[in-house]
């Protein structure tokens, strides 16, 4: 199995998660980057906003936003993340 057979498969299985089963992995698995020593000590990190077949970052990203590890100057600054802000999954400016 090469690399874009191993993505169709987690995308196909990503999709297929119920709701709940989705929001408890995304969970998991931003929890376990937040107790990572290296975001510990970052001053800055970056996130993209997921899209539907991807673990899901609208939790991660609210919380490292009033954090203060995405500072919000970064939203109003950046053209590619302000044409993604208020999108579904994306905090608005």
């Amino acid at each position: 199995m090469d690399k874009s057979e191993l993505r169709k498969i987690m995308r196909r299985r990503n999709r297929e998660l119920p709701p709940e089963a989705r929001a408890e992995a995304s969970s998991r698995i931003f929890g376990e980057v937040e107790r990572l020593p290296a975001f510990a000590g970052a001053r800055v990190v970056g996130l993209f906003c997921s899209l539907p077949d991807e673990p899901d970052t609208r939790q991660a990203l609210a919380r490292w936003c009033a954090g203060g590890h995405i500072p919000p100057q970064t939203w109003e600054s950046t053209p590619f993340l302000a044409q993604g802000a208020g999108q579904p999954g994306c905090p608005a400016l």
